[in-house]
């Protein structure tokens, strides 16, 4: 490898590693963004989940029936 080819290749490689790094933090944030996802509809879930026991509670209490 020629000095001016050496110097060129030396000159990018932070950038080359910046790019790296940024491109596996994007992959860490893409991953984290889906594991809230994930949690934010399983808390949904459970709230619906919680919002009809207390319905058919209610239900039950007022009619005495089971729904």
């Amino acid at each position: 490898m020629d000095p001016q080819t050496l110097v060129a290749a030396l000159t990018t490689l932070p950038a080359i590693q910046a790019r790296a790094r940024a491109r596996a933090r994007l992959q860490q944030i893409r991953a984290a963004m889906l594991a809230a996802q994930q949690a934010a509809l399983a808390a949904q879930q459970a709230a619906q989940d919680a919002t009809d026991a207390l319905m058919e509670s209610v239900y039950n209490e007022q009619f005495g029936g089971s729904g």
